[in-house]
C-alpha cells in the first residue's frame, strides 16, 4: 500500500502548468494548436502570470495602436493555464 501512495506522490510531483494563448483570430482552434507562453511548477504561479497577460490584453483592446495590437490584446484575454498532462494537448 505504501508503494502505491509513493507512486501517486511522484506522479503529482512531475505535473506542471502551461500558460497558453490561442492562435490570433481563431476562436475554435483545438488546444494542441495553442501557443505555450511559459511553464510553471504550480498553478498559482501560472495564474499570477496569466493575470499580467490579462491586464495587458485589457490595455491593448482599450487603447490599440493598430488592428494587430487590438487582435493580440483579445488573445491575451483568452490566455489560460492548462495542466501539462491535459489530454487535449495531444490532439486527435
Amino acid at each position: 500500500m505504501n508503494h502505491m501512495k509513493l507512486g501517486h506522490t511522484v506522479a503529482l510531483a512531475f505535473m506542471g502548468w502551461y500558460l497558453m494563448m490561442p492562435p490570433v483570430n481563431d476562436l475554435v482552434a483545438p488546444l494542441n494548436q495553442w501557443f505555450i507562453i511559459d511553464s510553471f511548477d504550480q498553478a498559482s504561479e501560472c495564474r499570477l502570470d496569466r493575470k499580467s497577460f490579462y491586464e495587458d490584453g485589457l490595455s491593448r483592446t482599450r487603447n490599440p495602436k493598430n488592428k494587430s495590437d487590438f487582435d493580440l490584446g483579445k488573445e491575451y484575454l483568452r490566455c489560460t493555464c492548462i495542466e501539462t498532462d491535459d489530454p487535449r494537448l495531444k490532439g486527435n
